[in-house]
């Protein structure tokens, strides 16, 4: 029997990107298994979907196609876009929610919350909302001000709301299909411990995060070397030319993976010993799969971002005063070429790979 008072039925809101989305995770499981006997249903864009279906403690999937809507902007994809509009609020208006929790903080995200019809709409309070989003909510939620982890704001979020976060989940369940295929090509491609996995892309849009290639290529040089590792690289959709870049490089030998979705990069992860990316997406999968971490932060702030995870990692920061900075079309990117490689590879050998551990 449902217990009085509890949310049936619980819309969660948290668009994209795909690093937020799985750092939202924890929050949402937390929901879950306060409220056991509601329905979770999360709405997201498409890159992220695939992370979330099968998730066992997600109920279901409702997906906002952010690029039906952008090509909407061009005259030819105006009715596609107000086609998809209409369903998408179909989908929402055809199913109750008792509350929708926006854990974006967006004008569109509490544009959704609205339009879902729950009696009861959660999201940050001006101190952490954005775009006067707050004045949208029937509940606006207020959390510290002040710099914290998107995991903990999410968390602390979610407490707000009666959830006991007292023991959040850290790892992703394990997909058996992407599983076993990871496993194969590892130990047919490589064989020899320790693996290292790296992530050397990233989007277009996020460049200007991007460790660049030839010093990724040093890097991944180097930890072969001091460890005696196979490197392994990993990359998405438009980003195997970065990835043939850093292979053609490095002085030794490694091996690019076939192309990956988001859960193949995470099985492929919970096989290697080491996972070596800029901060994006792949990075905060890899965490939540369990694989110790090299995380290279340029324009991103370490504290805000860092990734949430039950195991080892070292975050390496390029010293300038402009950072954190969101500036996509910055050329210079001292922040990220300040970063060693060579004592970037030491350390990370020493410390994750010689299982010393740190945090």
């Amino acid at each position: 029997m449902h217990p009085a008072g509890e949310p049936r039925s619980i819309l969660v809101i948290r668009l994209g990107a795909v690093g937020d989305v799985v750092r939202t995770l924890p929050a949402v499981s937390c929901l879950k298994r306060t409220f056991p006997f509601a329905r979770i249903i999360w709405t997201v864009e498409e890159p992220s979907r695939e992370i979330l279906e099968g998730d066992p403690e997600i109920d279901e999937v409702i997906v906002l196609r952010r690029r039906a809507l952008v090509a909407g902007l061009k005259l030819r994809g105006t009715l596609a876009a107000l086609a998809h509009l209409r369903e998408y609020r179909a989908a929402l208006r055809g199913r109750t929610f008792d509350w929708a929790v926006d854990l974006q903080g967006t004008l569109k995200s509490a544009l959704i919350a609205r339009s879902s019809g729950a009696p009861r709409t959660f999201g940050f309070g001006r101190s952490h909302a954005r775009e006067w989003s707050h004045l949208l909510y029937t509940d606006p939620v207020a959390i510290p001000a002040g710099k914290m982890s998107r995991v903990a704001r999410a968390l602390t979020f979610v407490e707000a709301l009666g959830a006991d976060v007292s023991s959040p989940r850290h790892r992703l369940p394990k997909r058996e299909g992407p599983s076993s295929a990871a496993r194969e090509f590892l130990r047919s491609a490589a064989p020899a411990r320790p693996r290292v996995l790296v992530c050397p892309g990233t989007s277009e849009a996020q460049a200007y995060k991007r460790y660049p290639a030839d010093l990724f290529a040093r890097l991944a040089d180097r930890i072969a070397e001091e460890a005696g590792a196979s490197v392994v690289i990993a990359w998405g959709p438009g980003e195997e030319p970065i990835a043939e870049e850093v292979r053609r490089s490095m002085r030794r030998a490694a091996v690019l993976t076939p192309p990956t979705r988001l859960t193949d990069l995470a099985e492929l992860a919970r096989e290697c010993d080491l996972f070596v990316a800029s901060d994006t997406g792949p990075l905060h999968i890899a965490a939540a799969v369990g694989v110790p971490l090299l995380a290279l932060y340029g324009p991103t702030d370490p504290i805000v971002n860092a990734p949430y995870t039950d195991a080892p990692y070292l975050s390496f920061v390029g010293d300038v005063t402009c950072r954190p900075c969101r500036n996509r079309g910055c050329q210079n990117r001292a922040c990220l070429k300040l970063i060693d490689p060579d004592d970037t590879a030491r350390q990370a050998v020493a410390t994750l790979l010689n299982g010393n551990g740190a945090r």
